[in-house]
């Protein structure tokens, strides 16, 4: 039976990133807030923030139950498994298949400054025709200052290239929204930035598209595995 909960710390204790982002989702906002929900279902946790779904089950899971809590639902996105995703009917859904890449650190020129508190207007000039964003200021805003006022989530800016760490846990950081201005790519700043984050944590990971595998395969990231996100049609 699949239930609401407020906290997620004693059902979720693995260390995958669906778990990780579960839980980071959790540090940020708690269980109080409409637009950010947790449930516990059977060997297994499910975050829900506005449309967007992450799944962290495990192989004993009831994915009958899980498949009608889903389409009951209605996520624009869901993240899940890959395990997970081949047991659950999602035919409303196209596949977008990624990998998860993690940082390996190379040679980089640190002459230029990595501003750790960038002002945030700043930022989504460079990531919103990237990531589809333009129409998304506002909610990414409130989102993005929240999670970093409470200690979940960094932004990092150098010239006009910028990388957010959504969340840490464990020594391990999770990356994202990865971006260079138009006028200054090509120039290797992207990967000047990424080599500089990558010594400073224990480990770090992102995930790319399938557009993307080249580029950070390209730079020495280590591919780990590959998984499905599910996106409504």
């Amino acid at each position: 039976m699949i239930k609401q909960v407020d906290g997620v710390a004693e059902i979720l204790r693995d260390d995958s990133y669906y778990s990780r982002k579960i839980r980071a989702h959790h540090r940020a906002y708690g269980g109080s807030y409409d637009f950010m929900r947790f449930y516990e279902v059977d060997d297994g946790a499910v975050g829900i923030f506005n449309s967007h779904m992450t799944v962290s089950v495990g192989e004993n899971s009831d994915y009958e139950e899980l498949s009608r809590f889903i389409a009951l639902n209605s996520p624009y996105e869901i993240e899940l498994p890959l395990s997970a995703a081949e047991k659950i009917p999602h035919d409303d859904y196209d596949e977008v298949e990624r990998t998860l890449f993690r940082f390996v650190s190379g040679e980089y020129d640190d002459s230029e400054e990595v501003n750790e508190n960038p002002k945030l207007d700043d930022v989504f000039g460079i990531i919103a025709d990237s990531f589809n964003l333009r129409e998304c200021y506002d909610m990414w805003l409130t989102d993005t200052s929240h999670r970093i006022r409470h200690g979940v989530s960094q932004v990092f800016l150098m010239g006009k290239t910028t990388a957010t760490m959504h969340f840490c846990e464990n020594g391990t950081a999770f990356f994202g929204q990865i971006a260079t201005a138009p006028e200054e790519r090509g120039k290797g700043k992207a990967r000047q930035l990424l080599y500089r984050l990558a010594a400073r944590y224990e480990r770090a990971e992102l995930f790319a598209k399938n557009e993307r595998v080249s580029f950070y395969s390209g730079i020495g990231f280590i591919p780990v595995y590959k998984d499905k996100l599910l996106v409504r049609k």
